[in-house]
């Protein structure tokens, strides 16, 4: 369905009337950005390079948009850090 900002639950945080009136749905934001396990890893880095996100979630198609998973940006610019061939300087 989308994914909830932590800057949006801010303002309700400190709010006890509001937190108690507001659902996961009334928060959730539909345009939330998704890719499949199918997709490249530089396609997500790429994600979260345009968007302020610190994890996306992982569908199985995006026309069904069924989560099979999460993938938090530290842990893939980690992976992609391990993966990436030390380089050395010869000069």
């Amino acid at each position: 369905m989308g994914m909830i900002h932590f800057a949006d639950t801010r303002a309700i945080i400190y709010d006890p009337n509001l937190a108690e009136l507001l659902t996961a749905l009334d928060l959730v934001d539909p345009s939330s950005p998704s890719f499949t396990a199918d997709d490249p890893l530089d396609e997500a880095l790429e994600i979260f390079r345009r968007v302020d996100v610190g994890c996306l979630p992982v569908v199985d198609s995006l026309e069904s948009q069924q989560v099979v998973g999460l993938v938090e940006q530290r842990d893939l610019l980690r992976t992609l850090h391990i993966r990436r061939p030390e380089t050395t300087d010869s000069g």
